[in-house]
């Protein structure tokens, strides 16, 4: 997770998406999608942005 100076909280999940919470409210499209290799403790999790 990581705030901007705007005050949304980027969430990245552990299947490639990043998400945005604004003003409290997860928004419906994904900041982005990636392709990942999800498979045991891989994904986004596992990995530096």
């Amino acid at each position: 997770m990581a705030f901007a100076p705007d005050g949304r909280l980027f969430v990245r999940l552990q299947g490639g998406q990043v998400r945005v919470i604004k003003d409290g409210a997860l928004l419906s499209t994904p900041f982005q999608s990636l392709s990942v290799d999800s498979n045991g403790e891989c994904g986004l999790l596992s990995s530096t942005i």
